[in-house]
């Protein structure tokens, strides 16, 4: 079977006019498009240090800013999108965006007085593109699905520990579609990383994101 093809990295044809005064590291659109996923044919530049999992300011055709967005050149979705407008990104965008998603669970809809199992984090419905997270009483399950979200996740967890009185994280992810963008083999099977609240944690090959003895009671979950 032939090795798949890796896509090669967005990068301008010809600097666009006026872009010397854009924030750094920056992407621009062809189109006008409020979904947050861009595909490769509807992105038309990417400044030269824009590299695989940065947060980037993202322009539209015109030249002027749309939002902000996480890139990763050479994937089938290299831009995904999860904030518009032409303010600055404040640097604890995505620790608000946290506490935001726990607290409609917690206090908002009050899952916590009906089950210990529902979804704390709902990728770009919250947010936070790449990011889902299940919890299940004292354990989170956490699915990693692009490189800037893998990237932060050492952030993330702590704080969802820390909100919500978890103690330990299964972290999974499929890594092939990182591996692809790094123009590497691809590997076996999927990723998973267990994770203690109070740090460390052990990488291994596994298929299973949960622990089944967590899988027991799907009429307690909520997915939201």
């Amino acid at each position: 079977m032939p090795a798949p093809s890796h896509r090669r990295p967005i990068r301008p044809r010809q600097v666009p006019t006026g872009s010397e005064g854009w924030s750094m590291p920056w992407v621009q659109i062809k189109y006008y498009n409020f979904h947050p996923n861009f595909f490769p044919n509807m992105i038309m530049a990417a400044s030269p240090d824009a590299k695989r999992g940065d947060t980037v300011t993202v322009y539209d055709k015109e030249g002027k800013p749309f939002g902000h967005g996480f890139f990763s050149p050479g994937a089938r979705v290299p831009l995904r999108v999860f904030r518009h407008g032409a303010e600055p990104l404040d640097p604890d965008h995505f620790t608000k965006a946290l506490r935001q998603a726990v607290d409609l669970r917690l206090k908002t809809l009050g899952l916590p007085q009906q089950t210990d199992a529902f979804r704390v984090v709902h990728a770009d419905a919250d947010g936070i593109p790449g990011l889902m997270v299940d919890k299940f009483g004292e354990v989170l399950a956490v699915e990693l699905s692009n490189a800037s979200a893998l990237q932060r996740a050492g952030e993330w967890i702590p704080l969802l520990h820390e909100l919500l009185g978890t103690t330990r994280a299964v972290v999974h992810f499929d890594d092939a579609p990182i591996r692809a963008e790094a123009g590497a083999a691809p590997s076996s099977g999927t990723g998973q990383s267990t994770q203690r609240s109070g740090g460390g944690h052990e990488n291994h090959r596994e298929r299973h994101a949960v622990p089944c003895e967590l899988c027991r009671r799907p009429q307690d979950g909520f997915l939201l």
